[in-house]
């Protein structure tokens, strides 16, 4: 097998070869150990952020999400994990979400509004601003979107388009507002 093909390279290798393999072997698993330690700091440090998290990879589908994520949405953890985003998007954003995806493939990063389907069925307005994650080489690996619960906004402009809206009403021309104390 490969461990016998292995083991006769092996020796036929000169010890200074050997040598040189041994240390490149050592230093892959000093970097796979980096690596793996670094993924546990990016883990903790999702979890502090004070905005919600999601990880997708190059078919959308999610691959790290943060509890504050969870809590809003209301699903669990392994709801989520592994579905493709388009599962919790509205369906009138997801043409949006889809394009942003493939600005951040390209361009590296995208800034956007869409909305969520909760697990109840609330519909929640998000801004989000995703990054792209590339390798060394530079080919793309995954996205970093973190998002914001931007519904009290949402709220606030629609009070103001409504209030606009009722004063433009009053104040057409040919009438004068009556202005009450």
């Amino acid at each position: 097998g490969v461990i016998g093909t292995l083991s006769v390279l092996m020796g036929q290798l000169s010890d200074h070869d050997r040598s040189l393999l041994h240390r490149v072997e050592s230093q892959r698993s000093e970097t796979v150990a980096r690596w793996h330690a670094s993924e546990g700091i990016v883990d903790q440090l999702i979890e502090l952020l004070p905005d919600m998290v999601g990880c997708s990879d190059a078919e959308r589908r999610c691959t790290r999400v943060n509890q504050k994520l969870l809590d809003l949405t209301g699903y669990t953890r392994q709801e989520i994990v592994g579905k493709n985003f388009a599962d919790i998007v509205a369906p009138d954003a997801l043409k949006t979400n889809i394009e942003a995806h493939t600005r951040v493939r390209t361009e590296g990063f995208s800034s956007h509004e869409t909305a969520v389907i909760t697990k109840d069925g609330r519909r929640i307005p998000m801004e989000v601003s995703a990054i792209a994650i590339r390798d060394p080489e530079g080919r793309f690996v995954s996205t970093l979107g973190i998002c914001r619960d931007i519904s009290a906004r949402k709220e606030a402009e629609n009070r103001g388009r409504a209030m606009t809206e009722r004063l433009s009403a009053v104040a057409r021309p040919g009438r004068s507002p009556t202005i009450r104390q």
